[in-house]
């Protein structure tokens, strides 16, 4: 409804050398349209006009073939919604016998709906008894009305229907359902309306005006319902509605007797962790009257601190004007007569105490009001997780008996008795370690003594039975279950030292764990045998002096390097000495010997000789020395062995290295370019003399892999080449001076 149509009219005369005489198209506009003015148009220079709600146009006498085209607006009226509507035009001439008929038909489609609702109650009748004249109260009885109606005119809702399901607290009154004013009965029959399992629904078909459509029914209030809030939600719905309107409304019903609504919070005030000892726990308490239109007496908030939580100074904070104090280990809050339904806050804050790890904290207040026969008790609960735990531990041995014959009192020898004492604590309080074990796996060298082991102080068996400890394997172990103090534990026990461990270091190594432990401890003891006689570690290397070559040939220099060193800790060699003879084929560098630590060294008759005096410690000594390989051991392997020794040691050390001399590269017989001087051989030997150059000679009885070497003759060619070009020079430069004479 509303728009604009806009008409064409088309017509021509189909046959040539043809006249039609005086051409008129008309339009007697049908119900429904309104013709627009001014829209009305005509071609070809016809004459058109709107009279009387017709269209008329004149072309007068037509004799061409050409399309006369008549165009027009018209309005869709208001009313016509799902109509159609027939416009049917005449196209007549003088001489036409049968005018023509053009029509055309358009469908008005409705707009789209858009409806409003609302609902209602009324007191319909009181119950016996009751006096409130103005409010509803248990067993009286209501009266319902819901309406709803489109306001888009020109529109229509399809299948109309209003419904509404009795809520809880409410039942309906039988027979008094009504659609539209119109009684209809409960059933579901062919009239308007029924009820069925709680809910009532209305029926109205399809509704194309904007007039308000109603259901109205009856209610009683059931028991139990005084000061409760009962909404009642109805549901207006249409085949052609994109969702349905849900009109709403709330019966308070009296009395409006209060009732609470409370609830109890805890936090830490560290936002990020658990609860620890130490931790501050900030409390909530919230408090409301859920029942509109009622009071409260005197609201009062109580909360007794339990045991394991002390009052922050200063925390306690009430909204609302709320008086709040601390006594007693009581927090209070007054906030006198309360008539709305806001929440009422109380907040303060609690430090949990020491002791309490591993426990939890129930705390509960209390709500009430002096018109609250059952007060509220919002309460929560805390659980105190225990602090992470950290352990030291350590280790110590101590001589419990020495062996018959034995006779120092002050160092373990062999077949002497060890007490081993292995003690561990956890070092953070009200933090506990979940299964506490400390074990120890007897090393190499000892073997327990059965029977010793004892767990904080209490003998235990070996075998594994009920008591906290055992031994089995070479290992002995001592159980404590959930440890939650700081006090020492301990795990002790004897070993006895096997024979072969004189002068040895045994290191005993135990484990401390838990499983709540990140990594268990291993806390470390070494015991040092006696007597402690010395024992050496020796080693010999040797190198190139040129540290580019990877092989040793005739005139190289060699680096050796002889290490030593003490193992035993607490043992003494007594004049260390390194001596080196030297073998056949080396050549000693003068000046090349050196010691390291102060040692005093000295080359007399082809052997190197350090002297270090007395040794304690165990570091390395270390002597340097260089030898030249002498000519004639190309193709042969020098092996150097020299000797560590003390006046206290039994076996002198031998170390020793072998290096095999190569053969050295052939020269090539081909004459070099006269002029252009031939590349060294080793271009290094002008900054280190004691590497021989690679022209020396060579023992004419030295062999190569592949037989006799060939004689050198690249020189001799060269310096006949040298000598033939300096007596060509001489003696051109005669003949010119000779022939300049004679001129």
């Amino acid at each position: 409804m509303g728009d604009t149509v806009v008409y064409t009219i088309k017509t021509r005369n189909k046959v040539t050398e043809s006249t039609i005489d005086n051409l008129v198209i008309s339009d007697e506009l049908p119900a429904g349209l309104a013709y627009v003015e001014g829209s009305l148009k005509a071609s070809n220079d016809g004459e058109a006009k709107f009279e009387d709600g017709k269209i008329t146009a004149n072309f007068g006498d037509v004799s061409d073939t050409e399309w006369r085209t008549v165009t027009f607006q018209a309005k869709i009226e208001s009313g016509y919604a799902g109509k159609t509507i027939k416009n049917v035009a005449i196209v007549d001439g003088d001489n036409i016998d049968d005018p023509d008929k053009p029509g055309t038909d358009i469908k008005v489609d409705p707009k789209e709906p858009k409806i409003e609702s609302k609902k209602t109650s009324s007191l319909q009748e009181k119950a016996e008894g009751n006096k409130d004249a103005d409010h509803p109260e248990v067993g009286d009885t209501l009266l319902y009305t819901i309406q709803t109606r489109n306001t888009v005119e020109d529109s229509l809702v399809k299948n109309l229907t209003i419904s509404d399901a009795i809520p809880e607290g409410l039942e309906y009154v039988p027979g008094t359902l009504k659609v539209d004013g119109t009684s209809v009965s409960d059933a579901k029959d062919d009239d308007q309306g029924y009820s069925a399992e709680g809910k009532v629904t209305g029926e109205f078909g399809d509704v194309n005006d904007t007039k308000w459509h109603n259901v109205t029914f009856e209610v009683k209030v059931k028991a139990g319902q005084a000061g409760k809030d009962i909404v009642n939600t109805a549901n207006v719905s249409g085949d052609n509605l994109d969702k349905p309107d849900k009109p709403s409304h709330e019966a308070k019903i009296y009395p409006r007797n209060p009732v609470l609504e409370s609830e109890k919070t805890a936090k830490n005030l560290d936002t990020d962790k658990e609860y620890e000892v130490g931790d501050t726990v900030v409390y909530t308490i919230k408090t409301r009257n859920k029942v509109t239109e009622s009071t409260i007496d005197n609201l009062v908030i109580s909360d007794e601190l339990p045991a394991g939580l002390t009052y922050v100074e200063g925390s306690l904070k009430a909204s609302n004007d709320g008086e709040a104090k601390f006594e007693d280990g009581k927090i209070t809050a007054n906030f006198g007569a309360v008539s709305d339904t806001e929440w009422r806050t109380v907040t303060f804050q609690a430090k949990i105490e020491s002791g309490y790890a591993g426990k939890t904290i129930g705390n509960v207040a209390i709500v009430d009001g002096d018109n609250i026969d059952d007060p509220d008790k919002p309460g929560t609960d805390i659980k105190v997780d225990p602090k992470e735990p950290k352990i030291e531990s350590k280790k110590t041995a101590s001589l419990q008996e020495k062996a018959e014959g034995n006779k120092d009192a002050d160092h373990p020898e062999v077949g002497d008795t060890l007490l081993y004492t292995i003690q561990t604590r956890n070092t953070i309080e009200n933090s506990f370690i979940k299964n506490l074990v400390i074990s120890d796996s007897i090393p190499e060298g000892l073997e327990y003594v059965p029977g010793t082991l004892k767990v904080d102080g209490t003998a235990v068996s070996d075998a594994k039975d009920d008591d906290q400890g055992h031994s089995a394997e070479g290992k002995v172990t001592g159980e404590f279950g959930d440890v939650n103090d700081t006090k020492w534990h301990n795990v002790t026990f004897e070993v006895k030292v096997k024979a072969g461990q004189v002068g040895k270091d045994i290191v005993n190594t135990a484990n401390v764990s838990g499983d709540n432990l990140d990594k268990p401890d291993k806390p470390s003891h070494e015991v040092k045998i006696y007597p402690r006689n010395p024992v050496l570690e020796s080693v010999k290397t040797a190198k190139n002096l040129d540290k580019d070559k990877q092989k040793y040939q005739v005139g190289d220099t060699v680096v050796y390097t002889i290490k030593t060193r003490n193992t035993v800790s607490d043992g003494k060699v007594k004049n260390l000495v390194v001596s080196d003879k030297l073998p056949a084929g080396l050549k000693y560098v003068e000046g090349s010997l050196k010691a390291s630590n102060g040692g005093e060294v000295k080359f007399e008759d082809s052997k190197i000789t350090a002297s270090f005096g007395d040794v304690s410690d165990t570091e390395w000594r270390t002597v340097t020395f260089r030898a030249k390989i002498k000519s004639g051991y190309a193709g042969k392997t020098i092996k150097n062995v020299a000797t560590v020794g003390g006046d206290n040691i039994e076996k002198p050390d031998k170390p020793e290295v072998d290096i095999t001399v190569e053969q050295k590269d052939p020269v090539s017989d081909k004459p070099e370019v006269p002029g252009k001087p031939s590349k060294p051989n080793n271009p290094t030997n002008a900054s280190n003399p004691e590497k021989p150059s690679q022209t020396e000679p060579t023992n004419i009885d030295q062999r190569s892999d592949t037989g006799n070497e060939l004689p050198n003759t690249a020189t001799n060619t060269y310096n006949l080449i040298l000598v033939g070009l300096v007596l060509l020079v001489a003696g051109t430069a005669l003949w010119y001076f000779r022939r300049k004479r004679n001129a």
